[in-house]
């Protein structure tokens, strides 16, 4: 099969990504526990017994395989590896989408890397402002989210499902007067 083609170069991509969501899914099904408390507090979670330089070093060698399957796909789709295809930008557009959509999921990325795409492209037809918009556009959603716009989505419907659940445990004033003993009336 040739990989140079755009069929070739679909399906290379796709079977990256599909590998590369396995393999996060399994790392982070298995080992959440252990990388929670490392980032929550790892002094903590040093004291406690856990080997925190065993899970960072896994983590990093992850990330790494990870981010070398992602890199086989670019390479492969653009048919050469030259420097400057990885520009310093590129990395910190890479953490802008994480944040801007949520690392707390795998969804989030994704959300965070649709908006920045769409609005890079958007604010591109300003010219000079296009840089200053983008930042804005950053600044905003970190501000107003700031767990990211999945994350923030989910304590959202969290806290509506949370309410709906206390008033639905509520009595009804209905409920309330059927339920009280008639005072007075003896015999």
């Amino acid at each position: 099969m040739d990989l140079g083609t755009n069929q070739g170069v679909v399906y290379v991509t796709l079977l990256v990504a599909f590998v590369a969501t396995l393999i996060t899914l399994a790392v982070t099904h298995r080992y959440r526990p252990e990388f929670a408390s490392i980032e929550e507090n790892e002094t903590l979670a040093e004291s406690l017994g856990l080997a925190t330089w065993r899970y960072r070093t896994f983590g990093f060698v992850v990330a790494a395989g990870v981010a070398g399957l992602a890199g086989f796909a670019l390479v492969n789709m653009l048919m050469t590896a030259h420097p400057s295809s990885f520009s310093s930008f590129s990395g910190i557009n890479y953490i802008a989408y994480a944040i801007v959509g949520g690392r707390g999921t795998m969804l989030g990325p994704v959300v965070g890397t649709g908006l920045l795409v769409w609005s890079s492209n958007l604010f591109s037809s300003k010219g000079e402002y296009s840089a200053g918009l983008f930042g804005l556009l950053i600044i905003v959603v970190v501000t107003a989210a700031p767990s990211g716009l999945v994350g923030t989505i989910h304590q959202f419907f969290k806290a509506i499902r949370r309410r709906l659940s206390v008033s639905a445990d509520l009595p009804t004033n209905s409920d309330a007067a059927t339920s009280q003993p008639i005072k007075g009336g003896g015999p």
